[in-house]
């Protein structure tokens, strides 16, 4: 999906996929160096609402994975929107 399409100025990359139940998935892709932080993150769970907007569907499984380390702040608030993270 063109992040562009999204009006994100955002470096990472975006994948839809579905399961064999038919729920749809959101993997977050992002390859930066530099630590991941609170309001990083809110803007990651905006780009999920116009995801969800984009494609017209409802995203029950939604997952961050990343080569930057995440502040605790960061970390809780993943936790506390039921995204799953991989860092």
């Amino acid at each position: 999906m063109p992040i562009k399409e999204l009006k994100s100025r955002k470096k990472i990359d975006i994948y839809i996929g579905i399961d064999l139940k038919g729920f749809y998935s959101l993997i977050l892709y992002i390859n930066r160096n530099s630590r991941i932080l609170q309001k990083d993150i809110q803007e990651y769970i905006i780009l999920h609402q116009k995801v969800e907007i984009y494609n017209n569907s409802k995203i029950n499984n939604k997952y961050l994975l990343t080569t930057a380390p995440l502040c605790s702040k960061a970390k809780r608030l993943l936790s506390d929107n039921g995204w799953g993270y991989e860092d």
